[in-house]
């Protein structure tokens, strides 16, 4: 039986948070509350309504599977938001910077996959 874990709920909020550079504070007024309800959801001290985990879910760019049972869409548990959390810091470099970065990890995943 599949249960809902606020607390697992809060803790891929903070991470998803953390990723996008954003503080409590900041997802607070993004969803029209105070930081401080913000901050006791992502520790597990309180729930939401139903129309407030899908305002986090589109704020946050995370699908409710994922945030509710942290499963993924394509059921491979969370590679989607690996894939986001490359996309979002490939998004903070310059151009070369991206490039670069780019090239790094096709050397590295050619180097494992021989």
């Amino acid at each position: 039986m599949v249960t809902y874990d606020r607390e697992e709920v809060g803790r891929r909020l903070c991470s998803r948070r953390r990723e996008m550079g954003l503080t409590g504070e900041e997802i607070g007024k993004r969803i029209g509350k105070n930081g401080r309800y913000y901050r006791d959801i992502e520790n597990g001290r309180c729930g939401m309504s139903v129309e407030m985990l899908i305002l986090l879910a589109t704020e946050m760019g995370l699908s409710l599977d994922y945030l509710i049972y942290g499963i993924s869409p394509d059921g491979r548990n969370g590679r989607l938001e690996e894939q986001k959390q490359i996309i979002n810091l490939l998004s903070h470099c310059d151009g070369r910077m991206r490039e670069g970065a780019v090239n790094l990890l096709k050397v590295y995943l050619e180097s494992v996959s021989e």
